[in-house]
């Protein structure tokens, strides 16, 4: 099975930004990975440019990451987003998963569960 495509993190802690980067391109060779570190830097990315699938943290630091989701799918309605959150249960993350959120990551995570998410999103 080939895994190909673009990933966006979405991350407001350096520490995880790192950790889904150096993971899945550890892992899938063919797998680019771009973050960003605000609500805003995210909309400009993705008004930029196409991702396969984007992990969006749920709080980050200035404006939520499910107003963020909501932001992004009215540009890109089909755009697959997963939500990380730290903080169970999320009713933000039920909210996001009801509107079309393909998945869900708490914290801590396990690293298989990142690759499991890329693998099934990016197959080719």
């Amino acid at each position: 099975m080939e895994v190909k495509g673009k990933v966006l993190v979405v991350e407001d802690e350096e520490v995880i930004r790192d950790i889904f980067q150096d993971v899945i391109t550890a892992k899938f060779k063919d797998v680019e990975v771009k973050t960003a570190k605000t609500s805003e830097e995210a909309v400009e990315k993705v008004m930029a440019e196409d991702f396969d699938l984007i992990f969006m943290n749920v709080r980050l630091r200035k404006r939520n990451g499910l107003t963020t989701f909501r932001d992004i799918r009215k540009m890109k309605p089909d755009q697959k987003i997963c939500m990380v959150t730290g903080y169970m249960p999320e009713k933000r993350v039920e909210d996001a998963l009801k509107q079309g959120a393909c998945g869900a990551i708490y914290k801590p995570f396990k690293v298989k569960e990142i690759l499991k998410i890329v693998g099934e999103y990016l197959k080719k």
